[in-house]
């Protein structure tokens, strides 16, 4: 007779070795269970014993290791054919979504862990990618029901592979309050309220206070009548596991530079105070006069000094006697020289005088005759224009040269 021991988890928290139990103990083999309590310390060191992966559950036929809990359930349909649907495509849609369980649903497995005698209070918040796994398990639950599960309360009418992959689903669903529909609700009763459930949770309540191991039990082909469940075990919302973060490396420690020596400061030496400069008082000149320009760039122009007040008085000129009769009139020989002065005077520009007035600004260039407001023929007053100036305008600036008929233009 075929020796058959599976070695097993922790009831409470080993969904894998619910999976394979559940199956094996469907099949109605006497079979040894071997739990190895991974939860305690240096208790996973003794899963290297019997399983080759390192990972419960395993299954040792005649000592020979079958592990993954997929391939052990493959094993035993073989012992017993109906642990699949006998219809061929039911079969396959049995073993596709056993697969998809078995190999995906990752973020539902790690954010809501199974705790078969736990119940936690209030309905989880979970994560979008938690959500989307419930909203497809719950899917699958329904389209298999419709199309295959009528003559039965599983999801292919009758126990098979696939509601044992889904078991530990229920478990999670339980234990943590996710809300379901009333058909996913009414499945998973179905599944907590098998004889085998209940006596998987009846021996995970036992086992918290065991202090061994490594046990042995023997267990008979004949499944066990269902017993009383055990009061399930509360555990307050903040006691809630916490959803694992993902591993980071740890960044490269930096060492902290060595410190440079202290190097002694130089002596300070006290700069006597210079006292500010004192502003100049500008003092007002005479007769209204600007001050000097104090501006780097506009140097206003040295005026020659005014000449003394003798020579700010006109001089009558002498009258020239008449010309005889027959004779042509001779000119003045004042005359041409009292035009070139007149010529040479330079206008005084108003913004350099600041208030003055025009008398004193043409006194102080040399003495040259009084000079008023020009009338209409803009001639100075006390000299005449000769008789080839008639009609024209006399230039009274050097910067300012005559052109053609008289007609001002700047170089």
């Amino acid at each position: 007779m075929t020796r058959l021991q599976l070695v097993i988890g922790p009831r409470r928290l080993s969904s894998w070795s619910l999976r394979a139990w559940l199956v094996l103990e469907r099949t109605g083999l006497a079979f040894e269970e071997i739990v190895v309590r991974y939860d305690r310390p240096g208790g996973a060191a003794r899963i290297g014993e019997f399983s080759p992966s390192r990972r419960v559950p395993v299954l040792l036929v005649d000592g020979t290791p079958v592990w993954d809990s997929l391939a052990i359930c493959e094993y035993l349909a073989e012992q017993a054919p109906d642990l699949w649907p006998a219809e061929p495509l039911a079969r396959a849609c049995a073993r596709s979504v056993s697969c998809e369980m078995h190999s995906g649903f990752r973020d539902l497995r790690a954010f809501l862990p199974m705790d078969f005698t736990a119940r936690f209070a209030g309905p989880p918040v979970l994560l979008p990618r938690v959500e989307a796994d419930v909203r497809r398990i719950v899917d699958l639950w329904g389209k298999c029901r419709e199309q295959w599960g009528r003559e039965g309360p599983f999801l292919f009418g009758r126990f098979s592979i696939a509601d044992a992959m889904f078991a530990p689903v229920a478990s999670r669903f339980l234990t943590h309050g996710v809300r379901l529909g009333s058909a996913a609700q009414a499945y998973v009763e179905a599944l907590m309220a098998m004889p085998a459930m209940v006596a998987w949770g009846e021996a995970a309540a036992a086992e918290e206070g065991g202090e061994e191991l490594v046990a042995t039990s023997q267990r008979a082909g004949a499944p066990a009548p269902p017993r009383r469940p055990a009061p399930p075990r509360v555990v307050p919302a903040e006691a809630r596991p916490s959803r694992p973060e993902p591993s980071r490396p740890e960044p490269p420690r930096r060492e902290a530079p060595h410190p440079e020596p202290l190097r002694p400061e130089p002596a300070r030496t006290e700069t006597p105070a210079v006292a500010p400069p004192q502003p100049v008082a500008m003092m007002p000149s005479p007769q209204g006069e600007p001050p000097p320009s104090h501006h780097p760039r506009r140097a206003q122009p040295e005026l020659p000094q005014p000449a003394p007040e003798s020579a700010h008085q006109p001089t009558a000129a002498a009258p020239s006697p008449a010309p005889a009769a027959g004779e042509p009139p001779q000119a003045s020989p004042t005359r041409g020289m009292e035009h070139q002065a007149a010529a040479a005077v330079v206008p005084v520009r108003r913004n350099w005088l600041r208030g003055g007035s025009a008398r004193a600004a043409e006194a102080r260039l040399g003495g040259v005759a009084e000079r008023a407001d020009p009338g209409p023929d803009r001639t100075p007053r006390g000299v005449s224009e000769p008789p080839e100036d008639q009609g024209r305008r006399v230039v009274r600036n050097p910067a300012i040269k005559p052109i053609g008929d008289g007609t001002r233009r700047r170089r």
